[in-house]
């Protein structure tokens, strides 16, 4: 197939010399020359570009394009955006992002987050770089991805803090501990994952996360500082009911959140249109 790709950062490079490898008859552009590359048609757009502005402004040129496949990591509403404006068009649009990076879509073995689900031209193009992981819309697609990169984020954040806390504290090994412990099992092994699951709920009692939460903010107040108030958050919801397993206090204090009183909040699987 004949692919335009769109962005020559490390995305852009990485799909295009996939996409090169199997087979496809590949052009790429940055920002500077996409005018006119877009005037020529092509079987499959693929964006990988900054920002959702971008990508909207390339996609009301679209009209004579194929399929648009959008690996911008944008909003959920400029997704929404692009989605509608490529749909008025008669254009097959796929947008959300991507999870494991460059490298990955270099191996074939990225993970795509698209909404809606890309058909023919598209789906091939998205298979020869991984796996697809399918949204009712490309909104939905794009907000899982930013939860992802926020859980991401924050997750480095507080393993810095950690491992600033151990050197300024004299504690050797705790790279070590953090492997070897449940800290480091796979993400699917989560308890907070598995009791959202209805699997059977941790025994690590809210009253006893608590009290870990109090000697930590005790012996680290360095680390409770560069936590900036996460620690007294969690330990306010936790002293709430003690007798409870600690994911379903944090499950709950979810669902409160979202205003959702039967307290039967679930992590929303691939496909939720949950933001429709």
């Amino acid at each position: 197939m004949d692919v335009l790709v769109l962005g020559q950062g490390a995305v852009g490079r990485s799909v295009a010399n996939r996409l090169a490898t199997v087979g496809h008859d590949i052009r790429v552009c940055d920002r500077k020359g996409w005018q006119k590359a877009m005037r020529r048609r092509s079987d499959v757009l693929v964006l990988a570009l900054t920002h959702g502005k971008q990508s909207a402004e390339v996609i009301a040129m679209a009209g004579c394009h194929g399929a648009v496949v959008d690996l911008t990591t944008q909003s959920p509403a400029s997704a929404a955006r692009c989605q509608a404006a490529a749909e008025r068009l008669g254009v097959s649009y796929s947008g959300g992002g991507i999870n494991g990076g460059a490298r990955a879509l270099g191996r074939g073995d990225a993970m795509l987050l698209l909404g809606p689900p890309p058909t023919s031209a598209g789906r091939g193009i998205a298979d020869a770089l991984g796996g697809v992981l399918p949204f009712a819309q490309a909104s939905a697609a794009a907000a899982a991805k930013l939860l992802h990169n926020a859980y991401l984020l924050c997750h480095q954040y507080i393993l810095a803090a950690a491992l600033g806390a151990a050197a300024q504290h004299g504690v050797d090994g705790l790279t070590q501990v953090l492997v070897t412990g449940t800290a480091g099992r796979p993400l699917d092994q989560c308890s907070l994952l598995r009791d959202s699951a209805g699997e059977p709920s941790s025994s690590y009692l809210s009253r006893l996360a608590a009290k870990d939460l109090r000697l930590i903010s005790a012996a680290f107040p360095g680390f409770v500082i560069d936590c900036a108030g996460l620690l007294d958050r969690m330990i306010q919801v936790l002293s709430s009911e003690p007798e409870r397993p600690f994911t379903a206090e944090f499950l709950r204090a979810v669902a409160v959140a979202r205003g959702d009183q039967s307290n039967t909040w679930r992590l929303p699987e691939a496909g939720d249109p949950y933001d429709n």
